[in-house]
């Protein structure tokens, strides 16, 4: 008698047991899966952009119209040109221009007036704030419009190539 109730009793443990893993089990299986998602990459990729010289984009801007384009200039400032023109819908309150130095005249400085390249406000106060005139840099953006016939792009980024002075080089080397 006592062999059996022992029998028994493995028996209703061994069910019960057997009952708790497998309601885990189902509980475990009915609990959404999570799933990890690929993280997005923020690095930035040149590779969609067409390499141009900022005068082959004024003489052909309905050839850049819509596509990405990069250039390599000469810094030479910040301006309001083109701003809050309405065609072009880019107010100056989140937007700013910047002008660059024609290319084809090197004895002279002459801004390439006829290439509207406007940036976000916000992105010029954080990453250009050392950005100096004749400081060669290259320019990543999207031609918009076409008004006035001048290509108008929106400038997603800008790389500083080869800054016209380094100020701290040029301070301790004064003893400054």
């Amino acid at each position: 008698m006592l062999k059996r109730t022992l029998a028994i009793t493995t028996l209703i443990l061994v069910l019960t047991t057997t009952s708790q893993l497998s309601a885990q089990n189902i509980s475990l299986q009915t609990k959404p899966t999570l799933t990890t998602s690929k993280t997005v990459s923020t690095e930035f990729s040149d590779k969609e952009y067409n390499e141009i010289s900022s005068l082959e984009l004024v003489v052909n801007p309905a050839k850049y119209m819509n596509k990405k384009v990069k250039m390599k200039a000469k810094f030479d400032k910040f301006s309001a040109l083109g701003l809050d023109y309405a065609p072009a819908n880019r107010d100056a309150k989140n937007y700013i221009s910047f002008l660059v130095k024609r290319e084809d005249i090197k004895s002279y400085n002459i801004p390439l007036s006829e290439l509207k390249l406007i940036l976000k406000r916000d992105y010029a106060e954080k990453e250009l704030v050392n950005i100096e005139t004749d400081d060669e840099i290259e320019i990543y953006g999207k031609v918009f419009c076409m008004a006035l016939g001048d290509p108008w792009v929106d400038v997603e980024k800008v790389k500083i190539l080869t800054p016209k002075t380094n100020k701290n080089t040029k301070e301790l080397s004064e003893g400054k």
